[in-house]
């Protein structure tokens, strides 16, 4: 969690007057904004204009090191609930989009007729077909983290699926252009999957799972995960849609907060695989 500091009043910061020179203004983080009565409001603080989140590493300089930050005066009490803006211009924000929520997850799909997919243990190349009433082993396939469209693989055998010409097969040892999928939100709590091969959403039309459909309406599914979807942070332009935080604090002096997001009831945290 940013730590919190406010900038001295004068336009000299304290730890510039202790440096004995002029202060240079710190790259801003974030800037989190007290709600009132479901408004934002101006903080008319005594001796300080605003509170900023910043550390070490934004500034450009290592900043008066053993001070503990964030200062008396500057800390923000147990209960308040804030936004949080960057200085890029954006808030921070509570997506559920699957294509987001779903990455690093293990699922199964249910197809509209009820049945779920599952790799065909059968068939020598691993093709994906949707017709067991219940999902099976071989239906749970594990969602990579990519950033922007993903890939699965099949926990029976380890191979990625890949969208071939005549169909979705899991066979692959590593991941090409054919083993690239986009996750598509339909509503409705379904998905649809688009194959990378040539755009098209992946549906079982009696041949097994084929990327040949032209909608996405017509090739939805329910994506079953092993556990309970959790909102992901995202940033957007959009204040209306930025999330409130409230701040919990153990004691009163500590100089460590929590934040936990109002719209799902989860702590706010560092993703360990990009910081």
């Amino acid at each position: 969690v940013p730590r919190p500091v406010q900038s001295a009043a004068g336009g000299r910061s304290l730890g510039a007057m202790r440096r004995g020179g002029r202060s240079r203004p710190p790259l801003l983080q974030c800037l989190p904004l007290l709600l009132v009565g479901g408004g934002l409001a101006r903080m008319q603080l005594p001796v300080r204009e605003k509170r900023v989140f910043m550390d070490n590493l934004t500034a450009p300089r290592p900043l008066r090191s053993g001070f503990n930050f964030p200062r008396y005066d500057a800390r923000m009490l147990d209960g308040d609930e804030v936004q949080l803006a960057s200085i890029h211009g954006t808030w921070l924000s509570i997506s559920f989009d699957p294509s987001l929520t779903l990455r690093g997850r293990t699922l199964s799909l249910q197809a509209a007729n009820g049945r779920y997919c599952a790799v065909d243990p059968d068939n020598p190349e691993g093709q994906i077909r949707c017709d067991q009433y219940s999902a099976p082993f071989s239906a749970w396939l594990e969602v990579s983290e990519g950033r922007t469209n993903v890939s699965f693989r099949g926990l029976r055998g380890g191979k990625y699926c890949s969208d071939g010409p005549r169909g979705v097969t899991c066979g692959s040892s590593k991941v090409n252009l054919w083993e690239v999928f986009q996750v598509i939100d339909v509503g409705d709590g379904r998905i649809a999957l688009r194959g990378n091969r040539e755009g098209r959403f992946c549906a079982d039309s009696g041949r097994g799972l084929v990327c040949d459909q032209k909608y996405a309406a017509s090739a939805a599914f329910r994506a079953v995960a092993d556990a309970p979807l959790r909102g992901v942070v995202v940033q957007t332009r959009d204040a209306a849609a930025a999330a409130t935080f409230q701040v919990h604090r153990r004691e009163p002096g500590s100089a460590e907060v929590a934040m936990r997001c109002k719209g799902d009831g989860n702590y706010l945290t560092i993703d360990p695989s990009t910081g």
